[in-house]
């Protein structure tokens, strides 16, 4: 099956400049009658920028259609002084502001045609829930926010009402979800968004997918892509212009762009189910430059590891060269993944490159499988597994002026069939490669990858 992305608004750090591929004019995004549609968005409003249009041609098509909020965006500081003329400061005012949230997106999705019972709400933390991702699983204690001390969802009509903020959890409120309206078509934000919820709500489905491979398999998975940098272009509100990608994203080879009309009727819908959010009106140029013409999506599909003879070993006999087309190159060597990173500098005595590495095995509980999250600070590497810190002598590692290799045993991941890898420094770049999570399949012989 298919894994498809669309865009809204990405902010990036430090991109380079790829050229931007031509529309795919092959594929577009249809809906029948039969389909059912899910949204899953990280914010209130986030479905709107996205995929309001592509919302309304659902409804207009008769399919059924849900939307799911990862977070009721209740931690927006600048929305709260501007709406409400008064900072965030107790339990109660980030309670307040996260009705005020769900209340506006119920008033936009019924713009589009859409009542109440057709939304889910989670209450997990806004700009919490990529923490929770890659620390609390399990035994480990739930997220607990920094300034309200909250860790569990206290708004009563949520469908995780009293759930601890651990990843399990999440994922669990999404298989509810996914195998009582067993979706056809999905949407969700991609994993090189800046935001870390639209991050993580992309793991989170991914996790959830596999889980249900068996029993729920949509067609397709589209995401949106919400914080692009310096984009769109201008930010004003220009309903007869296309909407076009964001020229410095760094793109891959692999993603083919995929341009959605929208009718003068969803473009003006758009525009009212947006003009529910009146407690995002500070941004307003921003929310109103992506009423356009136009959506955009494109595919992004699992990459596959296939099992390759070890011999090579990691030293100073290695070239410090920076490997052609991509900044991040994973490859399994013999019973180890193998990551092969350029770099645009080298690090300095206080520069700091973090990978994070994750097992998914079918049949194992992800909450129990190991996580893995490896440090290089100067030139010293720390392990660390969970909350337990691992010999660095287990994880090999060569360190040139441009060029990092690190090698991972998948013993110590219990040999899991697929990974979730991230690779980022304190530069804090965001691209496909940078920054962004990836999912690589353990690819046997005789396998054939579906996307």
């Amino acid at each position: 099956m298919k894994r498809i992305c669309a865009v809204s608004f990405f902010v990036a750090f430090c991109l380079p400049i790829f050229p931007i591929r031509a529309y795919s004019a092959v594929e577009t995004i249809s809906f029948l009658k039969s389909d059912r549609v899910l949204v899953i968005a990280p914010h209130p409003d986030d479905e709107t920028l996205g995929a309001g249009g592509l919302i309304r041609s659902a409804v207009e098509a008769g399919a059924e259609v849900k939307i799911l909020y990862l977070t009721h965006g209740d931690h927006n500081e600048i929305a709260s002084i501007f709406y409400q003329k008064r900072p965030l400061v107790v339990k109660s005012d980030f309670l307040k502001s996260g009705q005020i949230r769900k209340e506006e997106a119920v008033a936009a999705m019924a713009a589009l045609g859409l009542s109440k019972g057709h939304l889910v709400f989670l209450g997990y933390p806004d700009f919490g829930t990529l923490a929770i991702w890659r620390k609390h699983w399990g035994s480990a204690k739930p997220f607990r926010s920094f300034l309200t001390r909250i860790n569990k969802d206290l708004y009563r009509e949520d469908l995780s009402y009293g759930n601890p903020y651990r990843g399990e959890n999440i994922v669990k409120d999404f298989e509810k979800v996914i195998a009582s309206f067993r979706p056809t078509q999905v949407f969700v934000t991609p994993p090189f968004d800046l935001n870390p919820d639209h991050r993580a709500a992309y793991l989170y489905l991914q996790v959830a997918l596999l889980d249900l491979e068996n029993t729920v398999s949509p067609e397709k998975v589209y995401c949106y892509l919400i914080h692009a940098h310096k984009w769109p272009q201008p930010k004003k509100y220009l309903p007869e212009n296309p909407l076009e990608p964001p020229p410095h994203a760094s793109l891959n080879e692999a993603l083919d762009w995929i341009k959605r009309p929208l009718t003068a009727r969803q473009v003006q819908l758009k525009n009212k189910a947006l003009s529910n959010y009146k407690s995002q009106s500070y941004s307003k140029d921003f929310l109103f430059s992506f009423v356009r013409s136009n959506e955009l999506f494109f595919e992004m599909p699992y990459e596959a590891l296939k099992k390759e003879m070890a011999g090579e070993s990691i030293g100073q006999d290695i070239p410090d060269e920076v490997p052609r087309g991509k900044e991040v190159i994973y490859r399994r060597i013999g019973d180890e993944l193998w990551a092969d990173v350029s770099l645009n500098s080298p690090l300095d005595e206080l520069g700091a490159f973090n990978m994070e590495v994750f097992g998914y095995k079918k049949g194992a509980p992800f909450l129990s499988m190991p996580k893995i999250n490896l440090r290089l600070f100067g030139n010293q590497l720390s392990v660390r597994l969970g909350y337990h810190t691992l010999d660095r002598a287990s994880i090999p590692y060569y360190l040139g002026k441009k060029r990092i290799w690190i090698r991972v045993p998948m013993s110590l991941l219990k040999y899991p069939d697929t990974l979730f890898v991230s690779v980022r420094t304190a530069r804090e770049e965001i691209s496909l490669d940078f920054g962004s999570w990836k999912v690589l399949k353990i690819q046997a012989p005789s396998d054939k990858l579906s996307k």
